[in-house]
């Protein structure tokens, strides 16, 4: 993982309002969704070794919806235009960080669960125990994130506080709670004991098309 402050979405002068927009909806119908700071998959390739390397910045849940599940002309405008001024369609993008789960039991049997029909986006399907990896929880998280779209510099999120870390050591901590939290997701969401869970493995990562 390379976890970067210069990893986080640009900002739209025209467009970033439907993000506001976006989120005030959300709320009327669901009063009761937070705007978290999550991980931003920035971009994915492969390392010498075979590994896949991971560019993580910083986004929340209301630019996800304001960007990512734009109605289809204005995320098609974002998509053009970070082609157009940054040379990447999803530079404008949340692209917020997920976790899935494909959870086997001793039996061979896989474990789904129904979402609930409170959420924001997919409710009522079916899918493994998931969530998202926290950056609060790897102590990445920057404070003033909360407070919105101010205070951005250069299309990206600041965070004095991240560079007081040791070098490297974001990487190993956005690194360890990607592993983590889907450990986590399990145990709250099917009451399974960590004791009784293996190590969580990679075997894939996809981009939610819808």
């Amino acid at each position: 993982v390379e976890f970067s402050h210069l990893h986080s979405r640009r900002t739209h002068e025209r467009l970033d309002g439907a993000i506001d927009r976006a989120w005030e909806a959300a709320l009327a119908v669901n009063a009761r969704l937070f705007d978290g700071s999550k991980f931003r998959l920035a971009s994915i390739s492969r390392e010498a070794t075979g590994e896949p390397l991971l560019r993580l910045g910083l986004t929340g849940y209301r630019e996800y919806l304001g960007t990512n599940r734009l109605d289809a002309a204005g995320l098609a405008e974002l998509i053009a235009d970070g082609r157009r001024y940054h040379g990447h369609a999803d530079a404008y993008l949340s692209n917020a960080l997920g976790c899935e789960a494909v959870l086997i039991t001793s039996d061979d049997h896989a474990v789904l669960l129904r979402r609930s029909t409170a959420v924001a986006t997919h409710g009522g399907l079916y899918n493994g125990p998931s969530g998202h990896p926290e950056p609060e929880r790897a102590g990445l998280a920057c404070p003033s994130f909360a407070e919105g779209l101010e205070g951005r510099t250069n299309g990206s999120t600041p965070c004095s506080a991240l560079a007081k870390a040791e070098p490297g050591s974001e990487n190993a901590r956005a690194c360890d709670e990607l592993f983590d939290s889907i450990v986590q997701e399990t145990v709250e969401e099917t009451g399974i004991r960590r004791s009784h869970l293996s190590s969580p493995l990679l075997i894939g990562l996809m981009a939610d098309a819808c």
